[in-house]
């Protein structure tokens, strides 16, 4: 008799994990042209972000990519363009794009996030130490990027105050 009760348990359980509505929202599609400086070294731009931070409190968060790479330019637009992730990212953080074929000491001072392909971001505290690496194909929902994932990315790592 227990083997049909378990067999009737994983069927219940089956169709309600099913019947679930999803909650994986798309974010805004689109692709930002160009948001990284190619050829640039990422050490400056990350430098007056964390000083600028310091008055502020926003979180720096280094983003490494290229401008050939059509996801980074993706992530880009839904941070920058989304109704929902571009006023947290407004009010919360500073993003550094940084070219990571140009930037391979910074790689590996940051612990080599790049072993996670492009894009990744690298959440920074005050004195510019990784504090979280975020694989962005965790991030992706299709052929773009889920709003919910991103969400929960940009409110994990928000400053108290936001």
């Amino acid at each position: 008799m227990r083997p049909n009760l378990l067999a009737f348990a994983s069927l219940v359980f089956a169709s309600v994990a099913i019947a679930q509505p999803a909650t994986d929202v798309p974010a805004t599609r689109g692709e930002t042209p160009h948001p990284y400086t190619m050829g640039q070294d990422g050490h400056a731009p990350i430098a007056r972000a964390l000083a600028a931070s310091r008055h502020d409190q926003r979180t720096v968060v280094v983003m490494f990519g290229g401008n050939w790479c059509i996801w980074c330019r993706r992530l880009d637009y839904s941070l920058t363009h989304d109704p929902v992730l571009a006023p947290i990212v407004r009010r919360s953080y500073r993003f550094v794009h940084v070219d990571s074929r140009a930037n391979h000491a910074l790689d590996e001072e940051l612990g080599h996030p790049t072993t996670h392909g492009v894009p990744v971001l690298v959440v920074l505290d005050a004195s510019g130490h990784p504090v979280f690496t975020q694989d962005t194909s965790l991030l992706e929902l299709g052929d773009g990027h889920s709003r919910t994932r991103v969400e929960a990315f940009l409110r994990r790592y928000a400053p108290p105050s936001s």
